[in-house]
């Protein structure tokens, strides 16, 4: 409790010294202790009070006016009727500074400027008032009012320079805070890229071990059941026999071109990453959208870095996407080609687009330039005749990332 008491009077400490002042000043000024004296005296002494004490929010910009005036115009009334012109002017210095801090600017000079000229034109009518007294004391309103005035716009200025510099600080922990938010959303990706590749990778072996159990099992099945037949052929029709003979011999080569090639696919890509996502994704697109898609790669494919990997992937899959949202494209033809230094991806499609300007600054085109780049590679985007688009996207497969790490 004391606590609380303690801090109220600290912030309002200001005011308190101002109302004793004000006090003192009203005390000392009063001419003649008459009831009615006081009685004019204590309701300015109220009056000019609660311009310290009333808080800001109980007054609207109309009612702080109405009041200063009917203030002042008090003021001028026991001025005139009881001879309270120390109390007057006293009161006008206040009543000068409590214009500056009390209202707006526009409003301060012209209530400021009201109370000085009303008070000028008093003082003319008094006779034994002199013209450089009346200066003199108008100047001195107009000297405290400018002042008064300059240090509410540094004030305002200082605490607006306090606003700004808060509201800096909080955007920028919003920005350090959105930094790592992107950042962890980041990591996330690149571990959702990871899994991405390894579904594609795992979904197109399960389609292979499908493709190895209907041709390679039906061819086997075919075997077997030709060459148990094959007895009672030789007895029947020897001529009969050497030709299943012969059927059974090109369905076992067909069956072993068959196996060859299904694990010189898988065995291409031991790291679970590479041509057999891109398959997979390429099977994915064109079940999905119907669109032809052909894929067709040079006759040896090396295991790739990941990164690699994940840029061939990527880009492949923002390629596809943008030909089907917007290219209106009939096929896609795909094509995977290395040498001893680099591989080569080349994306064609029969689109409507006939100039790639007007492509490159949007449909994913800058982002997928920045993934090439980030692995030192190039990305080009050139029309291909009579329509469409042709992307060429070729890596190095001595690579280094933008960050300096070898991947």
């Amino acid at each position: 409790m004391i606590f609380k008491i303690q801090q109220k009077v600290k912030q309002r400490f200001g005011i308190i010294v101002i109302s004793l002042v004000l006090l003192y000043i009203f005390v000392e000024t009063i001419p003649i202790h008459t009831p009615l004296h006081l009685t004019m005296w204590g309701l300015l002494l109220i009056g000019y009070q609660s311009l310290l004490w009333v808080p800001r929010r109980w007054w609207t910009d109309f009612g702080r006016v109405a009041t200063i005036i009917c203030i002042w115009g008090l003021t001028i009334l026991s001025w005139i009727i009881l001879d309270m012109r120390s109390t007057a002017v006293a009161a006008a210095y206040f009543l000068i500074g409590a214009i500056v801090q009390k209202l707006s600017r526009n409003t301060s000079i012209i209530v400021a400027l009201i109370i000085i000229l009303s008070f000028a034109g008093i003082e003319l009518s008094a006779s034994e008032s002199s013209i450089d007294s009346i200066l003199l004391v108008v100047s001195n309103f107009v000297g405290i009012f400018v002042v008064l005035w300059g240090y509410r716009i540094k004030s305002e200025a200082t605490q607006l320079t306090k606003l700004h510099y808060q509201e800096l600080s909080f955007i920028h922990n919003q920005l350090e805070q959105a930094h790592a938010d992107l950042q962890d959303t980041h990591k996330k990706l690149e571990e959702a890229t990871v899994d991405s590749l390894r579904y594609a990778v795992l979904e197109e072996r399960s389609r292979i071990s499908r493709d190895i159990h209907d041709s390679i099992g039906h061819g086997l099945t075919s075997v077997i059941v030709q060459l148990q037949a094959l007895p009672y052929v030789i007895k029947a029709n020897s001529a009969e026999a050497d030709a299943t003979v012969r059927n059974v011999l090109e369905v076992a080569r067909q069956c072993l071109k068959e196996v060859r090639t299904v694990v010189h696919e898988m065995a291409i890509d031991e790291a679970d990453l590479g041509i057999i996502a891109m398959k997979s994704l390429v099977k994915q697109v064109q079940d999905r959208s119907g669109l032809p898609i052909e894929l067709t790669t040079s006759q040896s494919i090396s295991r790739w870095k990941y990164d690699i990997s994940e840029t061939l992937y990527r880009v492949l899959q923002e390629a596809l996407t943008n030909v089907i949202r917007h290219a209106e494209a009939s096929k896609v033809e795909v094509s995977l080609q290395e040498d001893d230094n680099s591989i080569t991806m080349t994306i064609i499609d029969d689109g409507k687009f006939t100039d790639p300007v007007s492509i490159t600054s949007g449909f994913g085109m800058s982002g997928m330039k920045v993934r090439c780049e980030r692995v030192n590679g190039s990305f080009t985007v050139q029309n291909y005749n009579p329509h469409g688009m042709k992307l060429i996207v070729k890596l190095p497969f001595d690579n280094t990332s933008l960050e300096g790490e070898t991947k």
